[in-house]
């Protein structure tokens, strides 16, 4: 009796070693497995840690150019206000003491005439020599304020154009410089999330750090796809790329 239930037990112990070698090769898969996706793992943050300095290195070189070549343009700009606003201004004042010259003639002339309308009858053709010398003496003042007039009118219209293009130059570069700001921000984001997740344990289930990291960079890199897709800079982000290489230097 006892020697059939050694044997049954043998028996049920031959059929259990194919089971157990089952199991033994399962768990050593599932433990290579993990090793794999951590190495890779590892690689995948090394690679997103190296493309994010040398694309915030580029970036930063970038807008610094930008920067100064906005500072040069707008320095220039000014310049070019001033001086033809000093131009006009002095053309103006021009105007302005040549029309106050020809009213004093014109007050003078007045004034000889009444003293010569006093002297009797016999210079009424001084006088009337001197009504036509007064009568030039208004067309020309009329001229001149006229012109005055035009030269203020045109230096008013040329000073709001100036403004006008400082204001839309101002426009155009502060929408880059928001980009920048916004960039920089979103890359500080994206680091200290990257560095958030490796300073944590590794989670129960395999799939889910990737999982996570893989949406990151997606949408990382999707969101750099959308607003660089028509750069003109030297930094590119490529839609699709059969390599991976979606940054173009």
């Amino acid at each position: 009796m006892i020697d059939e239930m050694i044997q049954n037990l043998l028996a049920e112990s031959e059929e259990l070693k194919p089971k157990l070698e089952i199991v033994r090769k399962r768990l050593e898969d599932k433990i290579q497995l993990k090793e794999i996706h951590r190495k890779h793992q590892v690689e995948k943050m090394t690679t997103a840690r190296e493309m994010e300095r040398a694309y915030k290195s580029r970036l930063q070189e970038q807008l610094q150019a930008m920067r100064a070549g906005f500072d040069a343009r707008l320095n220039e700009n000014r310049r070019d206000i001033d001086e033809k606003y000093k131009n006009k201004l002095d053309e103006a004042n021009e105007a302005l003491q040549q029309m106050n010259q020809a009213q004093e003639e014109t007050a003078r002339m007045r004034l000889r005439v009444n003293e010569l309308e006093k002297t009797g009858s016999g210079y009424e053709s001084r006088t009337e020599a001197l009504n036509r010398k007064i009568a030039d003496f208004e067309s020309q003042l009329r001229l001149t304020r006229d012109d005055y007039d035009l030269r203020l009118s045109q230096r008013d219209k040329r000073v709001v154009e100036l403004q006008e293009e400082i204001g839309r130059l101002l426009n155009e570069n502060q929408d880059k410089f928001d980009l920048g700001v916004q960039l920089n921000t979103e890359l500080k984001a994206y680091q200290e999330s990257r560095l958030s997740i490796s300073r944590q344990p590794p989670a129960a289930s395999p799939a889910a750090p990737g999982d996570r990291s893989l949406n990151v960079l997606s949408a990382y890199f999707g969101w750099l796809r959308a607003i660089t897709s028509n750069s003109d800079c030297d930094i590119e982000i490529e839609e699709h790329d059969v390599d991976g290489k979606f940054i173009k230097l």
